[in-house]
Order: structure tokens, then sequence, then C-alpha cells
């Protein structure tokens, strides 16, 4: 269990020392969460404002629109902007 922190450990020091070598990739984090809230708010404020929440229980409206935040946030999580080359 140790031999695990101690690997997690030198790992974070080492991306630490990436980032204070090139303080631009700073950005993409930055970035990435911005996106992250913008979808987010995009998929909860429908969610308060037709009070699927309300009841306590979820139907499938719900269910389809959990869904499809996963797979939309996925998107913007995993694949960020498309690089078209020509």
């Amino acid at each position: 269990m140790f031999d695990k922190l101690s690997r997690s450990w030198h790992l974070v020091k080492a991306s630490a020392a990436v980032l204070r070598s090139d303080k631009e990739l700073l950005v993409f984090p930055v970035i990435s969460a911005v996106a992250s809230l913008l979808v987010a708010a995009t998929f909860l404020l429908p969610i308060f404002g037709l009070g699927l929440l309300e009841g306590g229980e979820i139907g499938p409206l719900g269910m389809a629109l959990g869904f499809l935040f996963y797979l939309v946030q996925y998107f913007v999580l995993r694949k960020g902007p498309v690089n078209v080359s020509p």
C-alpha cells in the first residue's frame, strides 16, 4: 500500500515540475473546468426548472437526460477540441 502512495507522490512531484517548467500547460485544466461547468449548467437548469427532481424519484425523462449529460460530458472532457489537418 505504501509503495502505491510513494509512486503516486513521485508522480505528483514530477507533474508539478512539468507545470513549473511550462506555465502554458495550466490553460488546459482551466478550459476543461469552464467547459464542464457550462455543460453542467445546460443540464441542471432545465432539470430544476422542469421539477424532475421533485418527489425523490427519477423518471424515464430524468434518466435519459442523465445519460445525455454523461455522453456530452465525455466528449467535452475526453475528446477536447478537434484538430483538423488540411
